[in-house]
């Protein structure tokens, strides 16, 4: 509004000048007595200098007449100046000073203006908030692909260790478990043969495949698996557990059934050998006295 304004200023300072030079009176020449000239100048053309006189009182009527009607094309413009030039000043002063209804305006102009920015902003969050979205997703989808393929690195290498030792442990070659591996599951397949003494065999070599392949110190097994599973394997199992470095601890109800070889091993390796009259504890909990 003031450059609007300093505008109109310059304009109307423009136009008074101008009115100002239109002000300027042209005055018409009185009688000039060109008969006197004759006292002087004998042979004087009086018309002539009378048609010349006639004609320049003429040309200052038109001037006189072109003058007066700037002026007024002047004033008339420097009126609406003026107006423009007052009704920029009332604004600017209500602008300046504000009633109560404008003040109202305003607040309600900063109200929605807070509000835009808070949409604005928003909107903004939303569409991060999509983008991080849509990038957690992928890379969700990126680490279960990972996740797999380190399960089904993990699978292939303890069937393939399950392979080796079912072959050292069944020198006939049977078929050997596998395991299946998910991220979230497992199932350990026997196949063909679903017997008790199987299954258990099954769980040795499952066990020494992953003592095999971990950093696992040690493992244990108790009689109970022993009892079903036939005797060969038994044997090649004793023979492959003294072939290893890491330690395994055993518990064994009988020996005098497997080969001399195999009895050698476990007489060799024994820690405690419990019997009838040397038992484990002080008191025999057979004795129904105790």
């Amino acid at each position: 509004m003031r450059e609007e304004k300093n505008k109109l200023l310059e304009e109307r300072e423009y136009l008074r000048s101008r009115l100002n030079r239109t002000n300027r009176k042209i005055k018409k020449s009185a009688d000039a007595g060109f008969e006197n000239l004759k006292d002087f100048f004998p042979n004087v053309n009086i018309e002539k200098l009378t048609d010349i006189e006639s004609f320049h009182n003429g040309i200052s009527s038109i001037l006189s007449n072109e003058l007066k009607t700037a002026r007024k094309e002047l004033n008339g413009k420097i009126k609406v100046l003026d107006k423009e030039i007052s009704e920029l000043n009332s604004r600017q002063e209500q602008l300046l000073n504000p009633d109560e209804e404008l003040n109202v305006f305003i607040d309600k102009l900063i109200e929605h203006t807070s509000e835009i920015k808070n949409l604005q902003l928003e909107n903004e969050y939303y569409l991060r908030l999509s983008v991080i979205k849509s990038d957690v997703k992928a890379k969700e989808q990126d680490l279960d692909e990972i996740k797999e393929k380190i399960v089904k690195d993990i699978e292939k290498e303890i069937n393939s260790k399950i392979k080796e030792v079912n072959d050292l442990v069944h020198e006939d070659k049977r078929s050997a478990p596998k395991l299946d591996l998910t991220y979230t599951s497992y199932e350990y397949k026997i196949s063909n043969n679903t017997g008790t003494g199987k299954a258990y065999s099954n769980l040795l070599i499952f066990d020494l495949a992953v003592l095999l392949l971990t950093r696992l110190p040690f493992i244990i097994h108790d009689s109970f698996l022993f009892k079903n599973i036939e005797k060969e394997a038994v044997e090649q199992i004793i023979d492959f557990y003294n072939s290893m470095s890491k330690q395994v601890f055993i518990a064994i109800d009988l020996i005098n059934m497997y080969n001399k070889e195999t009895q050698d091993t476990l007489k060799k390796n024994k820690v405690i050998q419990l019997s009838e009259n040397n038992l484990l504890t002080t008191l025999d909990w057979r004795d129904s006295s105790n």
